[in-house]
């Protein structure tokens, strides 16, 4: 599990878009409004756990805050362990298609 804000990220960037945007005709003034938000936003917001192999998240726990953030090379070993379960789970127990994928019925 990483630590994180508890903030949607697709959020965040809309919010920095929308100040880049902007910034032509505000001189500027629209990316320094989006620095404060986001400076307020982080100063208010909690922390979240993030399991790296599923995207579960843990909230209001006090164990929250002695986790690491993201690393990325250890969200890419569990996805990739992941991936290999659903494909080993979808394939059969000895990694073979089951009689059904092989019949063309699911």
């Amino acid at each position: 599990m990483y630590r994180r804000k508890d903030f949607h990220p697709g959020l965040g960037l809309v919010i920095v878009g929308v100040a880049a945007v902007l910034a032509w005709w505000t001189y500027g003034l629209s990316l320094a409004i989006a620095v404060a938000v986001d400076f307020w936003l982080h100063r208010r917001l909690g922390d979240v756990g993030v399991c790296y192999a599923c995207g579960a998240q843990l909230r209001d726990d006090p164990r929250v805050g002695d986790l690491e953030g993201f690393i990325l090379w250890k969200h890419d070993k569990y996805r990739s362990r992941a991936r290999e379960a659903e494909a080993g789970a979808a394939a059969g127990s000895d990694g073979r298609p089951s009689k059904s994928d092989s019949e063309g019925r699911s």
